[in-house]
């Protein structure tokens, strides 16, 4: 029997093949619709960023000077960047396939209005957009009709966070000009807990303008960070300082040169990190680590504190150098933040290094502190502040048990001081750099509080009144009974209670301790008349002790105005013609400035890298802190010495060859300056000819005498010529004739300098 065998139907085939094809189709539909929203969603997120970044630069624009965008009349704008520096232009603004504008409507004399539109063709036939709109207000105008040059604003973060960040919401946008003092701790509010570093330490970490290795954030937060990802039930808790300069910053206030994550890796104990440069050395600041704008680590361990008590320095124009303990084993991985701050030309600025084992209980005697002396300054118009380390890790023998005061470290106060101290309740080896900081208008008060009160979480300390809240900041220092880890004990934060009380609060209680409280009050400090004074005209300059390649510059400081006051800077310049203000811009700029004396002072400087036997015109214009120039100074010449090899000359004009073209003679070295020189080495190769030397000689000594195929180098011992002078009696003897060859010469003087006479034809 035959078996039946199954098949499918032609209507059954063509049934098949639709179902298949209708499926394929919706797959692929789906892919497709499903790629291009990825597309879409990608699109508009970078659209987004566009739309940041033309927020940011427009605020950035409203910072450097409100005027740019109130001058211009309400419409449609592109945005351009040159330098580093952002403008508003009517121009086509376009990122890749995405197009901006950023509309300006002035609201009223100090506000705008702007909206930011980007848009792109995100398919054939749709158009995708994303808009945004904010108001920005001059608020340095307002500021300046009150003529207030700070603002000082103490957030007290007392809810406390538990994370690794936290984003602190500002009263207002931040000026640019900036800088941070975070204080304060993770702990449990009571006698007991042990917390590391990692809970207790934080650090700022962004600002809106993405300042130096910040992290960006809104125009009105700024980023604190710390190691551990989570704290206790409170979290930290502290105090965040924000001090601000709103106007007259190169003067009155301060400007913020950069802002630096500085990696401490490991055991290390010292480094260098590179900065934007600043202009003025004598009036940097650098507000860094734990007492200054923070730090972070992962580490754990109560005895590893040390990991964070970093000193800083300042080097050159664009360095900053860091140490920790080097006698501290428990060191391991951190990062601090470091804010370089300049300040204007009306501060004064110190800073010292202090460093000593003096320590004593109660730290309320002079002998219990080390001390180094500044030039005398009011006490009343100045106020301290230091980082630094100490070779043990315990509460009161580490750094956060150091002292640092103006003076000798007694409760009793001068007038007049010219000492800073810090000091300790232990007598561990301290290293401490400290910055002095006076303006004639600043109002200080120093408080000490003695030894006590170990029971307590908050102390209120009195102060002289301070009554605007926006002008005011506190600052304490504080020694600790006790050598233990028993963390944060002795880690405090200090702000305003009211116009003169200071609020000092920690996370630990026990174990008694002294402090210093600082209330720093910057109200008085107003905005200057506008400065149109130059210096007065440098008429003294002078040029002299030339070398081959340098000149010595002397002159007298002029003024900040005319003959009075402290310039800002320096600009020397050289030519080979004598410098007038006509060719002032063509002259070269020379290098390394001296920062400017006081009216009258000395100065002096040595210009560098000149050539050799030439001569030089020089001339200076002072700078002061508005940028106002004087007139180009007076232009004196000097005259670099020449170098020996510049004076050789060799004379072949008698030279010829003899003795059947075997010896060449009768060419001279001749000294064409008026001091003698000195021939140490001479070198001598061909091309042709085909020979070999026989000998050499010079001024009838032979110099070399030895059969050689090829080229080589001879010392020359007391070939001396005499100013003028010349040495006639030369021969080169060769083993057989020459004639046709092409000779080269070469002569090495005492000097290190040489010179070569090619292209010799014999």
């Amino acid at each position: 029997m035959k078996r039946r065998q199954a098949g499918f139907s032609l209507l059954e085939v063509l049934l098949s093949v639709a179902i298949l094809t209708l499926t394929v189709t919706a797959l692929s539909g789906i892919l497709i619709y499903g790629r291009q929203s990825s597309a879409v969603a990608a699109d508009r997120e970078r659209a987004l960023l566009i739309a940041r970044e033309a927020q940011e630069a427009v605020r950035t624009i409203r910072n450097n000077d409100f005027s740019a965008l109130s001058s211009l009349a309400d419409g449609v704008y592109g945005l351009a960047l040159s330098g580093n520096v952002w403008t508003l232009c009517t121009c086509t603004d376009s990122v890749g396939q995405f197009s901006r504008q950023v509309e300006l409507t002035s609201v009223d004399a100090t506000t705008q209005r702007v909206d930011v539109t980007v848009s792109w063709q995100q398919t054939p036939t749709r158009t995708g957009t994303v808009e945004t709109s904010f108001e920005l207000t001059d608020w340095q105008r307002s500021v300046e009709n009150d003529g207030n040059v700070f603002r000082v604003t103490e957030y007290t973060i007392s809810s406390g966070f538990t994370g690794a960040s936290y984003s602190l919401v500002l009263n207002q946008d931040l000026a640019s000009n900036y800088f941070v003092i975070v204080q304060g701790a993770d702990g449990s509010d009571s006698g007991g807990g042990n917390y590391g570093p990692a809970h207790v330490y934080a650090a700022v970490t962004g600002d809106p303008f993405g300042t130096g290795d910040f992290s960006t954030t809104p125009s009105n937060r700024l980023r604190i960070e710390r190691g551990a990802a989570s704290g206790s039930a409170v979290g930290w808790r502290g105090v965040v300082t924000v001090i601000e300069c709103l106007a007259d910053c190169a003067a009155n206030g301060f400007e913020l040169i950069d802002a630096k994550r500085i990696s401490h890796s490991g055991t290390s104990t010292s480094g260098v990190s590179v900065t934007s440069p600043w202009t003025n050395a004598s009036r940097v600041m650098v507000m860094g680590g734990v007492n200054g704008s923070g730090c972070s680590t992962s580490e754990t361990s109560t005895g590893r504190y040390p990991t964070c008590h970093v000193l800083y320095r300042t080097t050159g124009l664009n360095t900053i150098n860091w140490e920790r303990s080097p006698s501290t084993a428990d060191l391991s991985n951190a990062t601090s933040t470091a804010m370089v701050v300049q300040w204007g030309s009306e501060w004064g600025v110190q800073r010292v290094d202090v460093s000593g084992n003096s320590g004593g209980n109660g730290a309320d005697n002079a002998s219990e502190y080390d001390t180094a002396v500044i030039n005398p300054v009011a006490r009343d118009n100045t106020w301290v502040w230091g980082s630094g380390y100490t070779d043990d890790d315990g509460i009161g023998d580490g750094a956060e048990g150091s002292l640092i005061t103006l003076g000798d470290g007694e409760a009793s106060q001068n007038e007049s001081e010219s000492l800073i101290s810090v000091g300790q309740e232990y007598t561990d080896q301290k290293n401490y750099s400290v910055y002095a900081l006076t303006h004639g208008s600043l109002a200080v008060d120093y408080r000490f509080k003695s030894d006590g009160n170990s029971g307590d979480l908050i102390y209120t300390a009195t102060v002289d009144t301070a009554e605007d809240a926006t002008s005011r900041m506190a600052l304490v220092s504080n020694g600790q009974n006790g050598t233990g880890t028993a963390y944060p004990r002795p880690i405090f934060a200090a702000r305003y209670s009211s116009s003169n009380q200071v609020e000092l609060s920690r996370r630990r209680s026990g174990q008694n301790w002294p402090a210093w409280v600082q209330g720093i009050d910057f109200s008085a400090i107003q905005v200057s008349e506008a400065d149109t004074t130059p210096p007065s005209t440098i008429s003294n300059l002078s040029a002299s002790n030339s070398t081959e390649s340098t000149v010595l510059l002397r002159w007298t400081a002029p003024g900040d105005d005319g003959a009075t006051g402290t310039a800002t800077s320096y600009d020397v310049r050289y030519s080979t013609a004598p410098i007038l203000e006509a060719n002032w811009a063509n002259a070269t700029p020379a290098s390394g400035e001296p920062i400017p004396g006081t009216a009258g002072s000395a100065q002096s400087m040595v210009v560098a890298g000149l050539n050799s036997g030439t001569t030089y015109f020089f001339a200076v214009k002072a700078v002061d802190d508005a940028g106002n120039e004087s007139a180009v100074s007076n232009s004196p010449s000097a005259t670099t010495t020449a170098n020996q090899a510049s004076v050789l000359v060799l004379d072949t004009s008698l030279a010829r060859l003899t003795n059947g073209d075997r010896r060449w003679n009768g060419w001279v070295l001749r000294n064409t300056s008026t001091r003698s020189i000195e021939i140490d080495q001479i070198t001598i190769g061909w091309q042709g000819g085909g020979s070999e030397y026989d000998r050499i000689e010079i001024d009838d000594d032979r110099v070399f005498d030895d059969r050689v195929a090829n080229g080589f180098t001879a010392d020359i011992d007391d070939v001396e010529i005499d100013s003028l002078g010349a040495v006639f009696d030369n021969e080169i003897r060769f083993r057989s004739s020459m004639s046709g060859a092409t000779l080269s010469i070469t002569f090495l003087m005492s000097d290190g300098s040489s010179v070569s006479f090619t292209g010799i034809s014999l």
